[in-house]
């Protein structure tokens, strides 16, 4: 519950932040079981803003998402966990549609994990998250264009 309370919270702080001249479009996507591969992957479509929501299960589970850049720019993915996970037991990964790693990074010691990559207008591309924590956890990814 409270996680929920949360992310109401910044998703509302966020989006008010985001642009006194509109209003942005927010979209939730909750991983679809199972999702650990490619070919099984949540599919989104992307709107001003998206919120990814999964859960890890355990230390040998992968998510990924796939979705079709709405054009050529600058993305922010910033993920964020409530539970305490050690630095480095959680990964976030940008993939190509053909599987090549653009951009990955690790949870730091402040439970922090965020990084900015250039999308190119209606190209597929993939969200992983990986841990290496044994303990259940819930994450949610906010994805959004840079300004």
């Amino acid at each position: 519950m409270k996680k929920k309370i949360v992310a109401g919270i910044l998703t509302l702080v966020m989006a008010v932040g985001m642009s006194s001249s509109a209003y942005a479009e927010i979209k939730r996507v909750n991983e679809i079981e199972p999702n650990d591969s490619f070919t099984k992957a949540t599919n989104f479509s992307f709107v001003d803003y998206v919120i990814l929501d999964g859960q890890m299960s355990s230390e040998s589970d992968f998510d990924y998402f796939r979705f079709q850049a709405p054009n050529t720019g600058t993305f922010t993915i910033d993920c964020g966990i409530l539970q305490d996970v050690p630095a480095g037991e959680l990964e976030v990964v940008l993939y190509s549609k053909t599987g090549a790693v653009l951009k990955s990074k690790k949870l730091n010691s402040r439970n922090e994990l965020r990084f900015d990559y250039q999308l190119t207008k209606d190209q597929v591309y993939y969200i992983g998250v990986e841990t290496m924590h044994d303990t259940s956890f819930d994450y949610t990814i906010d994805f959004f264009e840079a300004n």
